[in-house]
């Protein structure tokens, strides 16, 4: 199989390394913005299956707690630009995945079944009985596994720049790419060498999830990505979308893989309508390359295929 798309790995391995992306240029069509990340209002370290794991929260009293899961070999530093836009409506969950961000990795193998069970562990660590899942490209993933296996603890599900399968990642024409890469980043530092390895290993042989088991997926579920996506083929993010019972399929115009970072208010309109139940308003029918076109943010779904603009 072909190595996975080296922007995708050298974004994210930039994460990791904590180097302020605005520097390195430009990420997909936009310049990304690079505020710290709000200081929660309580944040630790939860001991879960051997590890621990970092968390932060945003107003703990708060209703309808919502859950953001960062991308691979990133950090909850990922989702600093959303974090204000949702306090006010809901308790916000922040967390770094296992060997990622602050949480430790104590010589334990990576893959989304475990990363996974982390969430869980934290979410009894947390008294958090189901909540809704926002996650990123590997924390996209994160959440459909969650969707698929454990049902009663999610309430919604939006992913961005998220694969169903290996078979969904743009391949790197460079056959050296990826090793020459993990020879970078192994320079750089060399504490993260093994993970940035291992992760991009993982992406190479996971997700596998079947079409019988997004189809059991029966939550209102938004399948987000942008229209310069850098890494995850468009088919494939509209497979996605089509194999999940009622999902909606949401295109931002301006932006790539980075979505979140490039565009924060467009991505924020488009995952706070969908958490509010407010993002729904009369459009033409439109099909994904139209909408990709577009200059504002569309949603379409599967069960009529028309294309709905977002509410101003």
């Amino acid at each position: 199989m072909a190595p996975v798309s080296r922007i995708l790995v050298a974004a994210f391995a930039m994460a990791i390394l904590a180097l302020p992306m605005a520097e390195l240029g430009y990420v997909g069509a936009m310049p990304i913005h690079h505020p710290l990340l709000p200081k929660p209002d309580h944040a630790g370290f939860a001991s879960v299956n051997g590890l621990k794991i970092w968390y932060g929260i945003y107003n703990p009293k708060g209703p309808d707690p919502v859950i953001l899961l960062h991308g691979g070999l990133g950090s909850s530093v990922d989702w600093r630009n959303q974090i204000p836009a949702l306090v006010g409506k809901h308790k916000v969950i922040v967390a770094d995945s296992r060997g990622q961000g602050r949480s430790t990795r104590a010589g334990q193998p990576i893959s989304y079944d475990l990363m996974m069970g982390d969430v869980l562990a934290l979410m009894d660590h947390l008294k958090i009985k189901k909540a809704a899942f926002a996650g990123w490209s590997d924390g996209g993933i994160i959440a459909l596994d969650i969707a698929i296996h454990h049902p009663d603890r999610i309430s919604k599900l939006f992913t961005y720049g998220a694969n169903f399968s290996p078979e969904g990642l743009i391949p790197d024409p460079s056959a050296t790419a990826m090793s020459t890469l993990r020879i970078e980043m192994a320079s750089l530092v060399d504490e993260h060498a093994e993970t940035v390895r291992d992760v991009t290993e993982m992406w190479n042989e996971e997700p596998d999830f079947t079409p019988e088991q997004l189809g059991s997926i029966h939550i209102p579920t938004m399948i987000a990505d942008g229209a310069h996506e850098e890494a995850i083929k468009p088919e494939h993010t509209r497979e996605l979308a089509e194999m999940i019972p009622g999902a909606e399929l949401a295109i931002l115009p301006n932006v790539g893989h980075s979505g979140l970072l490039e565009d924060p208010a467009d991505f924020n309109k488009l995952l706070v309508g969908f958490l509010d139940g407010t993002s729904r308003a009369p459009a033409e029918n439109a099909d994904l390359s139209s909408a990709q076109a577009a200059p504002t943010p569309s949603v379409s779904t599967r069960a009529t295929e028309t294309t709905t603009e977002l509410a101003p």
